[in-house]
């Protein structure tokens, strides 16, 4: 018995990942094996947002569903899990740390809340920019391949994290209304694209 639960914990990710999608239950060994496995991150981005530890295991909780989503939602011909839970476990710590700030504090406060810098966490935005909704294919996709990978950084905080923009000022290292101008051209672009149309 021992040397079966040691051989099934020491199976890969991959085969964890396709056995976890090949169930409608959330609470299968694959699916709690993975979470285990991605626990020290999840305690690691938790900590990093808030000494109280209160707050902390709200986080962590948001991290592990967060986990879950990444696990139903990755595309299986594709590699690079690791990267794509982190996305989607940061942006859920972020998001829910956010709704403990003060208020008036939420949107201005300069408070860091992703401490990786910018150009650490442009693969991430690159591999997952092509996964989520609404530029998952067609004009809106090939608008969204055009961007520099500035411009996709912040599309991806923007409309996959809903940061707001001073946390994207902050992490990427510009202004608010930089940030601002940078949506602006986004949203010229894939009005272009999609509408037709050849107005600045």
């Amino acid at each position: 018995m021992e040397s079966k639960t040691k051989s099934r914990s020491s199976a890969s990710l991959d085969f964890l990942l396709r056995q976890a999608q090949a169930s409608d239950l959330d609470d299968t060994f694959a699916i709690n094996e993975i979470v285990r496995r991605f626990e020290p991150l999840a305690d690691r981005l938790a900590r990093r947002a808030t000494d109280g530890e209160a707050l902390q295991e709200d986080l962590r909780n948001s991290a592990r569903l967060a986990l879950v989503c990444a696990v139903r939602r990755h595309d299986l011909d594709r590699a690079g899990f690791p990267a794509y839970a982190e996305y989607y476990m940061r942006g859920a710590v972020n998001r829910e740390h956010q709704r403990w700030l003060p208020p008036v504090a939420s949107e201005d406060r300069e408070v860091p809340l992703d401490p990786t810098p910018a150009t650490e966490s442009m693969d991430v935005a690159e591999v997952v920019i092509e996964r989520l909704a609404p530029w998952g294919d067609g004009d809106v996709a090939e608008a969204m391949a055009e961007l520099t990978p500035p411009q996709r950084r912040i599309a991806s905080m923007r409309y996959a994290e809903d940061a707001p923009l001073g946390r994207i000022a902050t992490t990427t290292g510009t202004s608010r209304s930089a940030v601002s101008q940078r949506i602006a051209t986004i949203h010229r672009g894939i009005s272009r694209r999609v509408g037709g149309s050849s107005e600045a």
